[in-house]
């Protein structure tokens, strides 16, 4: 049984997202503060046990001519271990799918591993699309003023920043979970100049989740 999640599946959500992503409580804590499970969650279920759980974020896509549509972003996909290979997270993604593709909806997702893009093609019928390189401008003489700044204000440089190109715009719920994220690791939302940046920390490395 497919269904979208309750309130009380939450302890359930949780373990598994633990158990997939070995994340720490807070974080997980965070994520639901800002998408409570009736609000995002789907989960798969069997027996009355709980066995697949998985997001949908929404959002808007923007095209290059001015064309707005409705997206979603499939996030943390789980499955508990001693479940898996039944085939239960990809009936999941099957379902996202063909609602998508009924509501005219895009779907897009960010898996860590490079494996899984093979994974949501054969079930979602997903494209990979290619890395988008960056170099640094040649005559910069020394860095930019890099300021923190709120999701809100986050939102407004980076919707200016990709105005006119193909691209996301993120929820505002999504994008205060972010900003948690980089609350709890040492990080943050900057303004670097006119452009942004989402860095975060992984102990002695700064990662840059993005960069415009």
């Amino acid at each position: 049984r497919i269904r979208r999640a309750a309130p009380a599946d939450l302890p359930v959500l949780t373990r598994l997202w633990q158990a997939a992503f070995g994340d720490p409580p807070e974080l997980i804590g965070a994520f639901y503060h800002r998408f409570p499970p009736q609000a995002a969650a789907w989960v798969v279920e069997v027996n009355g046990t709980v066995v697949t759980a998985a997001h949908l974020l929404g959002g808007r896509l923007h095209t290059a001519d001015g064309t707005t549509l409705p997206c979603a972003y499939v996030y943390a996909v789980s499955t508990d271990p001693a479940q898996q290979g039944h085939g239960y997270a990809s009936a999941l993604m099957r379902r996202f799918a063909a609602e998508a593709d009924a509501n005219g909806c895009v779907l897009y997702t960010l898996p860590a591993e490079a494996s899984l893009y093979a994974w949501y093609q054969s079930v979602m019928g997903t494209t990979q699309l290619p890395a988008v390189r960056i170099a640094r401008a040649p005559d910069m003489q020394r860095p930019p003023v890099i300021e923190r700044v709120s999701a809100q204000e986050y939102a407004a440089l980076r919707e200016q920043a990709l105005r006119g190109r193909a691209h996301v715009e993120l929820s505002a719920a999504l994008l205060a979970f972010q900003a948690d994220l980089c609350d709890l690791c040492g990080g943050a939302l900057v303004r670097i100049a006119s452009g942004c940046a989402v860095a975060e920390r992984d102990g002695a490395q700064l990662l840059i989740k993005e960069l415009l």
